[in-house]
């Protein structure tokens, strides 16, 4: 199984600055500020300011990303480090707020890393898959900041990375164009896969 790829697509152009105004403070899933750009079917939940500060991320995500519907886009700011966990956001958990089944049978069915993952800032190998004892740095290659992993199925952690900046993006794929991505990933990045 195919654990971390980074994603064959146009790197993302990131603004100079950035408004991080709006985001909340959590610790749960994981110890971070965080702020949802698609939420219950909508973009821009928090109305034209968020609008005016994200529309480049919602442009980006809509051209170069194989989501058919969308179901939720999150910015997450790390302020600790993150201990081992499976991704769920809550999809795949029966009984939780967010919890889908529909989606989740979605992502069962693929047999490659479907969790699409943006990174706005951080450093490259603080995020570590987990496979038993061992513990694998994942490195992401300069010419992409767009990675996958196989959310449900992939034990991952991230060492303290203070400010680290990554968009979560979840939803319906169009299984042709991911799967196009993903087999052009696999041969360009071929030397970064983490796979067992």
């Amino acid at each position: 199984m195919i654990h971390y790829l980074p994603i064959d697509i146009p790197k993302l152009n990131i603004p100079s600055s950035i408004n991080y105004d709006g985001f909340v403070e959590d610790p749960l899933p994981y110890h971070g500020s965080h702020m949802s750009l698609f939420h219950e079917n909508e973009w821009f939940p928090h109305g034209q300011w968020q609008r005016d500060n994200w529309s480049w991320l919602k442009k980006y995500i809509e051209e170069n990303l194989p989501i058919k519907k969308f179901y939720m886009v999150r910015v997450s700011i790390q302020l600790s480090k993150i201990d081992i966990h499976f991704d769920t956001s809550g999809i795949n958990e029966r009984g939780k707020n967010l919890y889908n089944e529909n989606l989740t049978n979605h992502y069962n069915s693929l047999t490659s890393p479907y969790g699409y993952r943006l990174v706005i800032s951080g450093k490259s190998g603080t995020l570590l898959i987990h496979n038993n004892s061992q513990t694998i740095p994942a490195t992401l290659p300069d010419s992409t900041n767009c990675y996958c992993l196989n959310s449900f199925h992939t034990l991952h952690s991230t060492d303290d990375d203070d400010g680290r900046v990554i968009v979560l993006i979840q939803g319906w794929l169009d299984e042709d164009k991911h799967n196009q991505i993903i087999n052009r990933s696999l041969l360009k990045y071929k030397e970064h896969i983490i796979a067992f």
